[in-house]
């Protein structure tokens, strides 16, 4: 892991400073970065979750899809009128990760 400040400033991540720092296994790092998303890989990640959402996220519900699966149970971190909580742009629906399309046309294209 490279800081802003350049490659001359790389910190080794291993086991130990994965949970020192996230509280996480290195497996877990790539949903935690799937919901925080990562600008330097261009991943956009979830709009309203940053660091400390996603690893808390992720220590609680282990990974991602036993989170999506269970989103009704995310509660938030703080006192809401909500019950419960979803970040911003998250699914309201049952999510599911196939999809059985069909492309015909009635114009023949």
């Amino acid at each position: 892991m490279t800081t802003r400040s350049g490659v001359e400033n790389t910190v080794i991540y291993d086991v130990d400073r994965i949970d020192e720092r996230f509280g996480l296994r290195p497996d877990q790092m790539i949903d935690y970065k799937a919901l925080k998303g990562d600008p330097t890989d261009n991943i956009p990640g979830v709009p309203g979750v940053g660091e400390k959402t996603a690893a808390k996220l992720i220590r609680e519900f282990g990974d991602l899809d036993t989170l999506l699966a269970r989103l009704d149970d995310v509660t938030p971190a703080t006192s809401r009128s909500r019950s419960t909580w979803r970040p911003h742009g998250w699914p309201t629906t049952t999510v599911t990760r196939s999809c059985a399309c069909s492309a015909s046309t009635s114009s023949g294209r």
